[in-house]
């Protein structure tokens, strides 16, 4: 199964991007809506390892990683459930196991920074920027 990519604007230097068109994914058991407008940075990728891993527009892992960043930003769960949200979609995405349980990793144990960046003015701009429901 491939989740629907999410039409985004990526900044001319490509630290940023907008997503332009609202983005909505289902994949048991959430649904998650994000808003036109939200503001992010995509897959946190060392440079170093981007040409054997790909970067942080890479399709594969565009729709994970824009959730993602979303939950982060807006702390609608808790940082193990954002980062289990991560893992399936990774999974649904046809990203491969073993590939996605070590992204998995990777952010459950370096995304602290990434968690603690936002402060409550942030989060609560965030949150006005999508929703989360479990079915």
């Amino acid at each position: 199964m491939s989740l629907r990519q999410p039409v985004i604007d990526i900044s001319q230097d490509g630290s940023c991007a907008t997503v332009i068109e609202a983005y909505h994914v289902k994949a048991w058991p959430f649904e998650i809506w994000i808003d036109a407008g939200f503001v992010y940075d995509g897959a946190s990728i060392p440079e170093m390892v981007r040409p054997y891993i790909g970067g942080p527009w890479d399709p594969r892992r565009l729709p994970a990683a824009t959730v993602h960043d979303w939950l982060y930003a807006s702390h609608v769960l808790p940082k193990w459930l954002a980062d289990l949200v991560f893992l399936w979609m990774l999974v649904l995405n046809g990203h491969g196991i073993l590939r996605s349980l070590a992204d998995w990793w990777a952010v459950s144990r370096f995304g602290h920074a990434a968690w603690y960046s936002h402060d409550k003015a942030e989060q609560f701009d965030a949150v006005y920027m999508g929703q989360i429901t479990f079915f």
